[in-house]
């Protein structure tokens, strides 16, 4: 351990100390601890995986700017339906980052098990910046969440992982069946930099902001958990905020001009796809035929294709990095 020097801060260097600095802007700060809390079946892990590809893109999660960077989540057990959930994740991006996936768990309460951790994140080319461990309960065997001792162990190694590693660990948590409070002492809640929330009924869900250490905190973000298609038939969850899904509901309203506009562009790509069948097409090549038709511009096209993906009218598949679209088989 360290030796403590217990350097004495004037008012002015205090005063002069940088503002925090955001992974996801007003969201997730840089190097803290982070601890996000619901119930079992919220769809936690859906929110968090949505936020650490937004991170490896480097693209805005929910409107909300984010930095470019290697990303871990370690889930331990029970990772089996992980990779029905990733498709849905994954964008048609160039030059993303790295996101590393781990089916071990670092006790939290274990100096061991925190150095061999370290020892594989710092030996990672390039090294996560954002780790997320799923579950807390899962990190810490053998520990009593009751107990003040125990958990002031589990800070310890978590606050360990964040000064030797200059990353932000996000530790997912589950709530009491009876308060719906977060479970255990209340060092964890003491010891975190922020603590999220998400709460809400079946599909519609809320994320709010309990502790901001160094910043204020953010307001509630209503959200919906969407389904989104993938291959094989099968669906998955993405968070998409409730503003957009209430303006997907005022499309009704539109104008029956911009109605007609948007109709006849799915009508042209439909025949794209169409002619490209069985094999289907890209979702670049799409666009290629789209622009050199001089159907409109790339936002319009951005629209369409988003229309198109709601309604669930062509077929989606992700294969590796490549979107591809196909024509329903008709029932």
């Amino acid at each position: 351990m360290a030796q403590k020097t217990f350097r004495f801060y004037s008012e002015e260097e205090i005063l002069s100390q940088p503002d925090p600095s955001w992974l996801i802007e007003a969201i997730i700060p840089e190097q803290s601890f982070v601890v996000l809390v619901a119930p079992p079946g919220m769809g936690k892990t859906f929110i968090v995986l949505s936020m650490l590809y937004a991170l490896r893109y480097g693209s805005p999660w929910l409107e909300k700017q984010t930095i470019k960077t290697p990303v871990l989540y370690a889930y331990g057990e029970g990772g089996g339906g992980l990779k029905l959930r990733i498709p849905a994740l994954l964008e048609d991006i160039l030059d993303p980052s790295v996101i590393y996936f781990c089916d071990e768990l670092p006790n939290l309460t274990s100096t061991e098990d925190i150095s061999t951790f370290m020892e594989k994140l710092k030996s990672a080319n390039p090294p996560p910046k954002a780790i997320v461990l799923d579950t807390l309960a899962r990190a810490f065997v053998g520990g009593d969440e009751n107990n003040a001792k125990d958990m002031g162990q589990l800070v310890a190694g978590v606050s360990r992982l964040v000064r030797e590693t200059g990353a932000t660990v996000i530790l997912l948590h589950h709530t009491t069946k009876n308060t719906g409070r977060m479970r255990g002492s209340s060092a964890l809640e003491g010891a975190a930099d922020v603590i999220m929330e998400l709460g809400g009924k079946e599909r519609d869900v809320c994320l709010s902001c309990t502790k901001m250490k160094d910043a204020e905190p953010f307001k509630d973000i209503p959200m919906v958990l969407q389904t989104f298609p993938l291959p094989n038939e099968k669906t998955t969850l993405f968070p998409v905020l409730e503003t957009d899904i209430q303006k997907i509901k005022a499309r009704s309203s539109k104008s029956g001009g911009e109605r007609a506009a948007l109709e006849k562009h799915i009508k042209a790509i439909w025949g794209f796809v169409k002619a490209a069948m069985p094999n289907g097409l890209k979702n670049t090549d799409i666009f290629k035929l789209f622009s050199e038709q001089k159907l409109d511009s790339k936002p319009t096209f951005n629209r369409v294709m988003k229309d198109i993906n709601e309604r669930q009218l062509l077929l989606r598949e992700v294969v590796g990095r490549e979107v591809i679209y196909r024509i329903p088989a008709e029932k």
